[in-house]
């Protein structure tokens, strides 16, 4: 199908703040269509749209269902066992906490978490993935939604460790 003037003007005017999907959409035309074109005129979208982008689609997996019903064993970090205890080490200098979720994170170099991969899959089932960008090293994280866990760190100030020391 050949572009008329008008639908590049348009797509000129809209693809850098509404990004190609939105183009595809009020175009009418597929999506390959509308980043080939854009490709030949040169269009890119804005930074703030880039952002927009980058952060709907960080959250939008975390409200699978599939995460809140990974096992893990909130009794694992209550015994002080030596493979507990060096979780929750990394837990402290690397970890996060999503109270709305009552998510568990942890990202850390690939390389790195090869060292202690057998630590999560040890105290239960964790989301995992890998991340891979432009001029860093792999990243490699575990997740988890479990409220008991989530209430144990939180008890221990896990949520408020850039204010409070590890005792």
């Amino acid at each position: 199908m050949i572009w008329t003037i008008k639908e590049k003007n348009w797509l000129r005017k809209n693809y850098p703040h509404k990004g190609a999907k939105y183009c595809s959409q009020k175009l009418n035309r597929p999506l390959t269509s509308i980043q080939r074109m854009c490709s030949r005129l040169k269009l890119k979208v804005t930074d703030a749209r880039k952002s927009e982008v980058q952060s709907t689609s960080a959250t939008q997996g975390w409200n699978d269902k599939r995460y809140s019903t990974l096992n893990v064993d909130h009794h694992f970090f209550e015994k002080q066992s030596y493979e507990s205890l060096y979780l929750l080490g990394f837990l402290w200098a690397d970890g996060y906490l999503y109270r709305k979720q009552n998510r568990i994170s942890l990202e850390i170099v690939e390389r790195d978490m090869v060292e202690i991969e057998n630590l999560f899959c040890g105290s239960g089932k964790w989301h995992s993935w890998t991340r891979k960008r432009k001029k860093r090293k792999p990243q490699k994280g575990f997740c988890c939604n479990n409220k008991k866990l989530f209430q144990f760190l939180e008890g221990k100030n896990y949520d408020k460790k850039s204010v409070c020391s590890p005792d």
